[in-house]
């Protein structure tokens, strides 16, 4: 439910006046005011800018939901990027490995334990 009455209260306004104020019908105003009508966002957004008032003070309800969706968003956004980087960063490791098993791979042959050699031309005899 939306705090249109308090707002109304709280300048001294008729329900009259502030139809006035906002360019719009008193009747659906206080339709909005005993809540059996919901306003569309943008009507909210219209009386928030026409007295000063956030979205959050007029219609706290609203704005749990739009607080809600965008950061249901937000958090999307945040796992997509996590997700990327997690990616990137397998991709890097798995890089870094294969270029180490392209060096062992290329010195492979120059390999030799200290102090051992081998004479295949005794076999040969």
């Amino acid at each position: 439910m939306i705090k249109l009455r308090e707002i109304r209260k709280e300048r001294n306004q008729t329900i009259q006046e502030m139809g006035k104020h906002l360019g719009m019908n008193p009747g659906s105003l206080s339709k909005y005011e005993r809540g059996e009508r919901n306003p569309k966002l943008d009507v909210l957004v219209h009386i928030c800018k026409a007295y000063g008032v956030s979205l959050a003070t007029l219609a706290p309800d609203v704005w749990k939901k739009v607080v809600g969706a965008v950061d249901m968003v937000d958090l999307e956004d945040e796992l997509d990027k996590r997700e990327d980087e997690a990616r990137e960063r397998e991709l890097m490791e798995y890089v870094h490995w294969q270029d180490q098993q392209d060096d062992y791979g290329e010195h492979e042959w120059e390999y030799s334990e200290p102090g051992y050699e081998e004479d295949w031309s005794d076999e040969e005899n």
